[in-house]
């Protein structure tokens, strides 16, 4: 579980098959989003010591569930549009996005779209759990700013040298063959030339390029090339 402040957001893959899953006509996703409010506690200030002010919420929470069902390909291969599908998805919702939300539910939903576990399931379930603070809460409603904005869509690429200076390796029967990339999600080759990143997540050469010219993080886990 992620803080942010006092915000606490998690996501959590499930294992789940439901009736009609094998009917969808495309694979898909179900984002199981759960939502909490908290409401802030009224006392007097007097009775307050240093900034304890700040934790005082009310037990008695608003909560809200909805389930989002989202075409797998959607979250998997164009990260502006599935940041965007993300960002889409919690604001619905009423939840203040912040940045590190949308990367920690991608991430979530490429891990098991590679999941040899999960291969044949039409339909991935996985849910998303926020804990939303008055503060936050009240930033929200206000329709937010630019600077909200900002945070959410700002794509950081790695540095030419650092994509660069990353490690060619071939593809060897040990290791990462017929392994997916997950970037593009082909497998990858015996005999084929593919780049390490220094967390030691293997990819297609191209593929793991011109997603470092977007965002200089790893897609699987976040580790920072740099």
């Amino acid at each position: 579980m992620s803080d942010f402040g006092d915000l606490c957001f998690s996501t959590i893959p499930l294992d789940l098959v439901k009736p009609g899953d094998d009917s969808v006509l495309c694979n898909k996703f179900c984002i199981v989003v759960e939502a909490s409010f908290m409401r802030p506690v009224l006392v007097d200030e007097d009775d307050l010591e240093d900034d304890e002010s700040q934790h005082l919420y009310d037990a008695d929470c608003d909560w809200v569930k909805r389930d989002f069902l989202v075409d797998r390909d959607q979250l998997l291969h164009d990260l502006e549009t599935s940041r965007l599908t993300i960002r889409d998805i919690l604001s619905v919702m009423d939840i203040p996005v912040r940045a590190f939300m949308i990367d920690q539910v991608l991430t979530c939903a490429r891990q098991m779209a590679r999941s040899i576990l999960l291969l044949d399931r039409k339909v991935l379930y996985m849910k998303v759990r926020v804990d939303v603070p008055p503060s936050f809460d009240e930033s929200s409603s206000g329709g937010g700013d630019d600077d909200d904005d900002d945070d959410v869509l700002c794509f950081v690429p790695a540095t030419a040298s650092s994509i660069e200076k990353l490690e060619i390796v071939k593809v060897e029967l040990e290791g990462s063959a017929n392994q997916p990339c997950s970037v593009c999600f082909d497998q990858l080759l015996v005999g084929c030339e593919a780049t390490r990143l220094p967390c030691s997540h293997v990819y297609h050469c191209g593929c793991i390029r011109r997603w470092l010219e977007k965002s200089k993080f790893c897609p699987l886990c976040r580790f920072e090339v740099s």
